[in-house]
């Protein structure tokens, strides 16, 4: 159901409310949740240390994708 449910909304968003980026955040650890990020179309951008984190793992993933697929620009960071 996460995948379904995540592939909706960013159609919804890209496709009636004008959504230019979709940014989804996990924990490392967490790799049910990074596949799901990447199945319904979000690029690996950054990973990152936070100390929020519950526990010893602090690395988080960022993920994006971009309507018009500039996901490499996120990674260099040059969005034109």
């Amino acid at each position: 159901l996460a995948t379904e449910g995540s592939i909706a909304l960013i159609k919804k968003g890209f496709d009636e409310q004008g959504v230019l980026s979709v940014t989804g955040r996990t924990m490392k650890a967490n790799l049910a949740s990074a596949r799901v990020l990447q199945k319904v179309g979000l690029t690996l951008v950054s990973e990152y240390y936070e100390e929020r984190f519950p526990g010893a793992d602090k690395v988080g993933m960022l993920f994006r994708h971009h309507r018009d697929g500039r996901e490499e620009q996120w990674k260099t960071g040059v969005l034109e």
